[in-house]
This record gives C-alpha cells, sequence and structure tokens, in this order.
C-alpha cells in the first residue's frame, strides 16, 4: 500500500482496524449481555459501525 504525503490512507487504514475491533467487541456484548438496554444500544452502535465501514470500503 502506497501512503500519501499527508498519510491519510494510514489513517483509515488504522480507523477501519479500530471499526473492526470495535464491532466485534459489540458483537460479544450483544451475546453475552443479558440485559435489554445493553444490548439495544450495542446493537445501535454496531449498526452504525457498520455503516461506517461500508462507507470506507466504498461499498
Amino acid at each position: 500500500m502506497a501512503f500519501g504525503r499527508d498519510g491519510s490512507e494510514l489513517e483509515l487504514s488504522i480507523f477501519d482496524l479500530q471499526n473492526r475491533k470495535m464491532r466485534e467487541a459489540l458483537r460479544s456484548i450483544i451475546e453475552k449481555s443479558g440485559d435489554e438496554e445493553v444490548v439495544r444500544i450495542a446493537e445501535d452502535a454496531l449498526r452504525e459501525a457498520e455503516e461506517i465501514g461500508m462507507k470506507l470500503s466504498g461499498e
């Protein structure tokens, strides 16, 4: 991967990695939590994170 002078490609790559890890954590919270409110909040956050991931990948 080539990096621009301003490092923007590197920043996007790091953000994508952080976003993927956050989605994994949210899925784990949804799976393991017994609290409906916590699950709802995590599902909302996961939905937003997935939308951001799609925008980053150009889908």
